[in-house]
């Protein structure tokens, strides 16, 4: 089995951690890059409702009034990086299954998901989905920032997607 651990014991548990638009997953041959121009309107909704003070750094994915396309992208982009691989690149060993460990010192609270197919990825997926909490932070932001990052820019410097699962 290749395991993808998420600990609930200490902080949220990160799906995407700080990626910036830049990654090579969101490149014109990347893994994702199909998944922009829909990606890019959500962190546009995001960052419009942090302007408006309408929500914090720290968004639920449910408010976010997302339609059924842009769902969509965040599951195809939450099993990328669930299972299949990281901003930089594939993984060489593409996890098949998930270990949630909610209490570090007690094995019997910890709980093995098998996710070995595309119905079982899809289940788990599901299944944390209303849990999401994404945000746009300056963390993982290249030194330099080009045109192809502006996209995504919140205060002219953030613009690193964060994702986790809330407790």
């Amino acid at each position: 089995m290749n395991i993808s651990i998420k600990s609930k014991y200490a902080s949220p548990p990160a799906i995407l951690n700080h990626t910036s638009r830049s990654a090579v997953v969101f490149s014109q041959n990347g893994d994702l890059f199909n998944e922009l121009v829909l990606l890019d309107e959500i962190i546009k909704i995001m960052n419009t409702k942090r302007i408006n003070k309408e929500v914090g750094e720290d968004i639920n994915i449910n408010n976010l009034n997302l339609n059924d396309n842009q769902k969509k992208c965040i599951i195809n982009i939450i099993k990328y990086f669930v299972f299949e691989g990281s901003g930089c690149k594939k993984s060489i060993s593409p996890a098949n299954s998930i270990l949630e460990i909610y209490n570090i010192h007690n094995i019997n609270e910890w709980k093995f998901i098998l996710c070995n197919s595309d119905e079982l990825k899809n289940n788990y997926i599901n299944s944390i989905y209303n849990k999401l909490i994404l945000s746009i932070r300056s963390k993982g932001m290249p030194k330099k920032i080009s045109d192809y990052c502006k996209p995504w820019l919140y205060n002219n410097k953030n613009g690193s997607l964060h994702i986790r699962i809330k407790k």
